[in-house]
């Protein structure tokens, strides 16, 4: 899941859903946007809309970097 305020990512995972604030908007369930209509009709699945003004890929990508991050090695040297 990840937080946005109007385009901008704020919070990802479980803080996402802790950081709700009525100018916010949760992307829940992302994924699900690539799966083909017809599986999403056939399994019964309403899919909640994107954040307004934020594609897919740009979700997947404010995701992944949050991965990166918060998953880097911690004994790793900043220089």
């Amino acid at each position: 899941m990840v937080r946005y305020r109007g385009t901008t990512a704020i919070a990802f995972g479980a803080e996402a859903v802790e950081e709700a604030e009525d100018d916010t908007f949760l992307a829940k369930w992302f994924k699900l946007h690539l799966h083909p209509a017809s599986m999403r009709t056939n399994a019964n699945l309403e899919v909640p809309p994107l954040p307004p003004g934020v594609p897919l890929k740009t979700i997947y990508a404010d995701f992944i970097k949050s991965v990166a991050f918060t998953s880097a090695d911690p004994c790793r040297s900043s220089t």
